[in-house]
């Protein structure tokens, strides 16, 4: 091998790099398709669901309430 081999050899690489970088920075880029929301209930669409009964199943049925401080 000469020089010019290695040298080529370098680019190659060289361009190889900065190629697969811009394809994954580009592919980046398309994946952002969700705006960000402060609330659950905002992606939620209003006419899509129907809720017939008003109770909720819950895995543990025990709860704690404790009174929060006002300050």
């Amino acid at each position: 091998m000469d020089f010019y081999d290695i040298m080529i050899y370098i680019v190659t690489v060289i361009f190889a790099l900065l190629a697969g970088y811009l394809f994954v920075d580009y592919l980046r880029g398309r994946m952002c398709n969700v705006a960000p929301v402060n609330e659950a209930s905002e992606y939620l669409d209003k006419n899509s669901v129907k809720i017939k009964h008003n109770r909720d199943i819950y895995l543990y049925t025990h709860t704690v309430r404790e009174k929060r401080n006002k300050k």
